[in-house]
């Protein structure tokens, strides 16, 4: 397990930054679990799940190992242990199971959404289901009823939501 999860580099390779990194093999395999800032945003590098569906860009995945770094990308997934407060992050890409991703866990984001009306400041919370990975918002002034995975930044009415993301659920 790392003991500095800052202090060093983490190698991107041919990707063009986090938010398109997916590659099936690591340059440098003590990387994995390194958490690291990129342009304002905090992200860690994890491996999907073997036995994990594909993951959905912009969607919220699970942790299956927090020992091992591992995701899993649905709520419902059988190595999801935690279920809706088992949320690791938001992965940037589709990725495929055995995938190495760099999840986002801090900062401004873009998230797949299956609720029906949001406003600023709203809570947003992972949606409950077998095969979901996106989120719903709670109102404001109304306590989160699962683990919060961020903060409404802008409304939509579309699939998706502009959010600011502050993950808790993090090992080191």
């Amino acid at each position: 397990m790392p003991q500095d999860i800052t202090s060093r580099t983490i190698y991107v390779g041919p990707y063009a930054s986090p938010e398109t990194f997916n590659p099936t093999t690591l340059y440098q395999g003590g990387d994995l679990g390194k958490k690291f800032v990129w342009n304002g945003k905090r992200y860690q590098l994890v491996q999907v799940d073997s036995a994990s569906q594909t993951c959905v860009a912009n969607g919220v995945v699970f942790w299956a190992a927090k020992s091992n770094y591992t995701v899993t990308a649905r709520v419902g997934n059988t190595a999801n242990t935690e279920g809706v407060n088992g949320v690791a992050g938001r992965t940037p890409v589709a990725a495929a199971a055995s995938s190495y991703i760099m999840m986002q866990i801090e900062g401004a984001a873009t998230v797949v959404y299956g609720g029906t009306t949001n406003g600023i400041d709203d809570i947003l919370i992972a949606k409950t289901g077998t095969t979901l990975s996106d989120t719903v918002q709670i109102a404001q002034g109304t306590a989160p009823t699962n683990m919060v995975v961020g903060i409404v930044e802008a409304t939509s009415t579309t699939t998706s939501i502009s959010a600011w993301l502050q993950l808790q659920n993090q090992v080191d």
